[in-house]
C-alpha cells in the first residue's frame, strides 16, 4: 500500500537557523594541525641552511673574485 507524502510541517524560525548551521569541533582538524607541522618544519630549515650559508661567507673573509682581465694583464706582464 502506497504513503501519501506527509508534508513538511512549520518550525520554529530559531530552529531553523541551528538545524541549518554547521556545528562541529572548535579546533583545527588533524589534518591541518600535521601541515602546519610540515610548513614549520620546512621554514625551520630553510632557515638554518640561509645561516649556515652566511657563516660560510662570513669564514671566508671578503674575497671578491678577481677582475675578467686580470689573467690577461697577468700574462702580458709574464710575456714582457
Amino acid at each position: 500500500m502506497k504513503r501519501k507524502p506527509k508534508a513538511p510541517r512549520a518550525l520554529n524560525h530559531l530552529v531553523v537557523h541551528a538545524i541549518k548551521r554547521k556545528a562541529g569541533a572548535h579546533r583545527k582538524s588533524g589534518k591541518a594541525l600535521r601541515r602546519n607541522d610540515q610548513v614549520e618544519h620546512y621554514r625551520g630549515l630553510t632557515q638554518l641552511v640561509q645561516s649556515i650559508r652566511l657563516l660560510s661567507e662570513e669564514s671566508q673573509g671578503s674575497n671578491p673574485a678577481p677582475p675578467t682581465n686580470f689573467f690577461h694583464k697577468t700574462m702580458t706582464a709574464v710575456l714582457l
